[in-house]
């Protein structure tokens, strides 16, 4: 039994080693591969949505060549300002082309505009990019005679223009014999990423 007992011993430690060398052979088989990043950066996306800055002259449409005159437009990059515009007689009409450009580095849709009357005058805002202000009607259009009314959703991509025209027009049925001055009225214009 002493004898039994031993060689049981030696076969447990022999099966022991058998299993150790085993299992460090397999270990010895494993390859571990890497993957390392360098510089990754998230680029920053740039909002910049405006006009193109400069100055436009207003183009004169109608029959009255002297009760009409089409001033000059400055443009900033968000404000446009209007010299002194006179429209007398019924179809004169002021245009100016106004170039809304995007600078940025993601798409921009034109979201929302919002008329602003005159001062001191009442105004019928028929859609959100015209309103008529006594016999003086003012447009934002797509095209230079206003028969394309600037409608929202309209999207701009990244570098590319957008053409905007804004009409100022005589649209009352009758003359006057009082100089009537609208001032302060105007349109915003709302770009969100789109």
């Amino acid at each position: 039994m002493k004898k039994d007992r031993k060689i049981m011993h030696i076969s447990i430690i022999i099966l022991l080693v058998v299993v150790t060398g085993l299992s460090i052979a397999y270990a010895a088989l494993r390859t571990n591969i890497n993957v390392t990043f360098g510089k990754v950066t998230q680029r920053a996306i740039t909002w910049d949505v405006g006009f193109q800055e400069g100055e436009v002259t207003g183009e004169a449409y109608g029959t009255s060549g002297t009760g009409r005159n089409c001033g000059k437009v400055t443009l900033s990059k968000d404000t446009i300002t209007i010299d002194s515009t006179t429209v007398s007689k019924p179809e004169d009409r002021c245009s100016y082309k106004l170039t809304v450009e995007n600078y940025g580095g993601i798409v921009a849709k034109l979201d929302s505009i919002t008329p602003r009357a005159p001062n001191n005058v009442e105004c019928d805002f028929q859609q959100e990019s015209k309103m008529v202000c006594g016999n003086i009607t003012y447009q934002l259009s797509t095209d230079i005679d206003g028969k394309n009314i600037l409608k929202t959703n309209q999207s701009i991509g990244i570098n590319q223009i957008q053409t905007v025209y804004l009409n100022i027009s005589y649209t009352g049925n009758t003359l006057s014999d009082k100089v009537n001055t609208q001032s302060r009225g105007g349109f915003t214009l709302n770009y969100v990423h789109g």
